[in-house]
């Protein structure tokens, strides 16, 4: 008997919990009215904040998407990420004393991005030192 490529309810749910999650706190986090400021900075703490938010997210998004066999994984974790960045900074236009930044979506797509790609680096190590030990 072949074995099921289908991807049991079970195992689809706690591949997409750990981003349902962090996307909860994200939110949670930039719908905040009078975020307490940052410190001043040559580098702009804000953005990094943003960046590791959505290096996160796409961390995670990729992980969900390989668990369940998404074809173009990547490119829909990515999609994904991108349209949770734009969506967060046009919300922010609704809170009081808060405004969409085109440079904080930014912040949030190069997250996106390094996050998937540290996915994809991490996998391929821990698959190299897998067929090393065999």
């Amino acid at each position: 008997m072949k074995p099921s490529t289908r991807i049991d309810s079970s195992r689809r749910r706690r591949a997409w919990l750990p981003v349902a999650a962090w996307g909860v706190i994200v939110a949670i986090a930039n719908s905040v009215p009078n975020p307490p400021a940052l410190p001043e900075s040559i580098i702009p703490l804000d953005k990094l904040v943003h960046f590791g938010e959505y290096f996160a997210l796409g961390f995670l998004l990729l992980r969900a998407a390989t668990i369940i066999r998404w074809r173009r994984a990547l490119l829909w974790a990515l999609i994904i990420g991108l349209s949770v960045g734009i969506a967060d900074e046009l919300h922010q236009a609704y809170i009081p004393t808060r405004v969409p930044d085109p440079a904080d979506a930014t912040a949030d797509g190069v997250g996106v991005a390094c996050g998937a790609f540290a996915f994809i680096l991490l996998r391929r190590r821990a698959t190299k030192s897998e067929e090393t030990e065999s």
